[in-house]
């Protein structure tokens, strides 16, 4: 890739976007070095990794990567066997202390499959080190006392000396004799050792050894005789302090030498993972996602936005170019957006071969392209006396020599500044020689000759960008296969130039143009009709559709209603079947008794007991009270009993209705039952309350929603509501339910996840997709 086309299509402001997302600055310093991959299989391996590392954030939040600072010169210094300083252990110490973060982070990881896997498997944690490191350094400039149990004796024995030496000179300071001899009564230090500032004047009424005099030289800072001990006792201490140190940091240098090797692979797998990391980052931050690679040489872009002009600016277009044709020649007026789509184009490409995700909707198509070919901006140079024409075709000369059927050329305004129909003529060469090639080629223009090129040439197709003419503005629209018009004399009429000149300009031109011209303008209206007609269309679609889903799910209720129905019919014959079979043949046993004595009386007795009980299974069909209560067995109010449908208990709160229906509690949950659902599993329990008016209220209160808000809870409080929203669901036949928890920190997702593995009502739970709420949201299966 020439450099100064990655310029052009300015390719290195996205570089300069992605490195605000690196963590450090060794990462960022290799982001300036990416290039676009020419190679299918690499930029392949690029995407799955950036993908793979967006999907990881998404669902487990960022590790803690610490800015660890510049390794390769202690690296240098340790190959050397140089001790380091404070500052270089704390960078080996952070960079450790990375690692570990990571590895923790990766332990929640899926698999082995996960294309990131294996680098994160090759960190080495250096647990030992690094907490030696984290042990003995405090800062850049501090060693903690904890570093050795000499340098912690060591410094406190300077403390002891230094308060004794304070307490002393204080002393001293306070007699009067003396203090007429001070500039000052204070206590300072010179040279490592307590002073006090003497007056010059006065330097032999204090016995002392003299450190240090003022600029001034009006004062002395004078170390009192009586002080030279304890003061030589404290250098000696400091001196010892030292040492001390230095052997800390030697032999913590020693240690990481021995580790020489590991840091410097957690160093080299830290700054790949942070650059892909931070093409992870952008691709969030820009709602970006990965094209469809292909190596036919096919561009098809749909949605796509500029990734330098802000989201809410930024107008999408869908672009295409290799498929059904090799060239597109985009028409309009100035300042319509045929440049910006010019470059949208080039800059995703590139982004793509880089291993960039690009601001596109899922399913858009790119091509990994051997060379990206750009004339673009004004090309005039005052050093090479080359004019805006020249500029170009200097610039077209070079692309000539390397464009082939691998490349993709990208030129804006071509055959432009000289005489309109040499320069219309020579584009018209330009592009057909590229053609020829199988170069996919995307040129913009005003010429009419270049629009009526791609009317009549195979492989060839016009596309423009819209122009409102009633406000003089662009909309950014871009529609491929209609040539756009300039609309030079409407812009100029609306912007005051008079009718009459405006008359005679269009006058002046042959009446191809006209011709031509009014063609263009017949097939905007066209189009406006046809993309009237088609969002018509859409939105009928779209009634259609929900329409269509609607009687489905009826279709499904009535299905399932069907299927209750026959159920329920099934529950209620079952038991009315078996009792008149019982009947039947207890009746049978009696005849045969009856024939054999001949006892019409018993006969008669007989008969009315049949009609007797052949009532009392039709008020059981209908759901009669005192014959359905026979049926479940005996059961009372206050019975412990078991629902069967749910595999749930309860106790029954009333006697049946006309229709068989009893209210059971369960929990804490009051619903309404067929009597032949339950099975006693208990006595009644004496003076058990009737149901009030609050229960009997429950059937407004009863009713559960899919979806249940954790958000502002904390971990216990929301998994105690979301228990309860679990146990209502299942009671009430809900089947599909959606937990919203939020993103933040991940706690509560995490705890919620956890709940959901151990509860057995639970068949299938997941984060949401795209437009359910992503990882702030789960969807559950009961």
């Amino acid at each position: 890739m020439v450099e100064k086309y990655l310029k052009t299509l300015e390719f290195d402001e996205v570089l300069r976007l992605l490195e605000q997302m690196a963590t450090c600055e060794e990462t960022k310093q290799k982001i300036k070095e990416i290039r676009p991959c020419v190679s299918l299989q690499g930029v392949q391996k690029q995407q799955e990794q950036t993908s793979c590392a967006q999907t990881l954030i998404l669902r487990y939040n960022e590790p803690e990567i610490l800015p660890f600072g510049e390794i390769h010169p202690i690296v240098a210094r340790l190959e050397k066997g140089a001790t380091l300083s404070a500052g270089e252990l704390l960078a080996v110490g952070m960079l450790l202390k990375t690692v570990q973060n990571l590895i923790s982070w990766s332990k929640n990881f899926d698999g082995p499959e996960l294309i990131l896997s294996k680098y994160f498997n090759e960190l080495r944690s250096l647990r030992s080190l690094s907490d030696t490191i984290g042990k003995a350094i405090v800062s850049e400039d501090e060693i903690s006392s904890s570093a050795s149990d000499e340098l912690a004796k060591l410094r406190s024995e300077i403390v002891e000396v230094k308060a004794q030496i304070r307490a002393d000179l204080d002393f001293f300071l306070r007699s009067p004799t003396i203090q007429k001899s001070l500039q000052q009564g204070i206590v300072t230090v010179r040279n490592e050792r307590f002073v006090i500032p003497v007056k010059t004047e006065c330097k032999n009424d204090i016995k002392g050894l003299v450190h240090d005099v003022s600029a001034s030289g009006s004062t002395l800072f004078v170390e009192p005789i009586g002080v030279v001990k304890q003061n030589n006792r404290l250098k000696e201490l400091v001196s010892k302090e030292r040492k001390e140190i230095e052997r800390i940091l030697r032999e913590l240098s020693d240690q990481a030498f021995e580790q020489l090797e590991n840091i410097q692979n957690n160093h080299r797998l830290l700054i790949f993972l942070d650059v892909i990391m931070a093409k992870a980052r952008l691709a969030i931050a820009m709602d970006a996602s990965p094209p469809i690679l292909v190596e036919n040489g096919t561009v098809d872009l749909k949605g796509a936005r500029h990734p330098l002009l802000p989201k809410e600016v930024a107008v999408p277009i869908d672009i295409r170019v290799g498929s059904d044709f090799s060239t597109l020649v985009i028409t309009g007026p100035n300042t319509g957006g045929k440049t910006v789509a010019l470059k949208t184009v080039g800059l995703l490409i590139l982004m793509t071969m880089s291993g960039l995700a690009i601001p596109a909707k899922e399913g858009s198509v790119t091509s990994v392209f051997s060379q990206i070919l750009v004339d673009l901006g004004d090309e005039q140079s005052i050093e090479q006396n080359l004019s805006t024409f020249s500029g170009h075709v200097k610039n077209i000369v070079k692309i000539l020599e390397v464009a082939d059927g691998k490349s993709l050329v990208l030129l804006d305004e071509l055959g432009a500044g000289t005489d309109p129909v040499e320069g219309a003529g020579l584009a018209i060469a330009i592009l057909e020689e590229l053609r020829k090639r199988g170069t996919r080629v995307i040129a913009t223009t005003h010429y009419a000759e270049l629009k009526a090129y791609a009317l009549s040439s195979d492989g060839v197709e016009n596309a423009s960008c819209e122009f409102d003419l009633k406000t003089l503005t662009p909309t950014y629209k871009f529609s491929i296969g209609v040539p756009g018009r300039s609309s030079a004399f409407a812009i100029a009429q609306r912007l005051g130039l008079s009718e009459t000149i405006v008359r005679r300009a269009k006058e002046s031109l042959d009446e191809n143009s006209i011709i031509f011209e009014d063609v263009l303008q017949e097939l905007d209206k066209i189009k406006v009709e046809l993309q009237s007609k088609i969002e018509q269309n859409r939105i009928l679609e779209e009634e259609l559709r929900e329409k269509r889903s609607q009687m489905e799910s009826f279709a499904q209720e009535l299905l399932s209603k069907e299927n209750q129905m026959a159920a329920d019919f099934k529950a209620k014959t079952e038991p009315v079947i078996k009792l008149i079979e019982e009947t039947f043949d207890k009746v049978a046993v009696e005849i045969r008794e009856i024939q054999r004595e001949e006892n019409l009386g018993k006969l008669e007795e007989l008969r009315n007991r049949v009609r007797s009980d052949l009532g009392g299974y039709k008020k059981l069909w209908k759901g009669g009270g005192g014959v359905v209560s026979n049926l479940g067995a005996g059961l009372k109010r206050g019975d412990s009993v078991k629902i069967k449908s749910l595999q749930r208990e309860g106790i029954l709160i009333n006697d049946p209705d006309k229709n068989g229906m009893v209210s059971v509690r369960s929990g804490n949950v009051i619903t309404k039952l067929d009597i032949s659902n339950l099975e006693k599993i208990g006595k009644a329990t004496e003076n058990f309350p009737i149901l009030t008016k609050a229960v009997r209220g429950f059937k407004a209160s009863k009713r559960v929603g899919d979806e249940i808000k954790l958000l502002g809870l904390s971990v216990d409080e929301a998994l105690d509501k979301l228990d309860k929203f679990l146990d209502d669901a299942a009671m009430f036949g809900l089947h599909n339910l959606r937990i919203v928890h939020g993103k933040g920190t991940g706690k509560l997702r995490q705890a919620v996840h956890e709940y959901l593995g151990t509860c057995s009502i639970v068949k299938s739970f997941r984060l949401g997709l795209f437009g359910e709420g992503e990882s702030g949201v789960t969807i559950v299966e009961i």
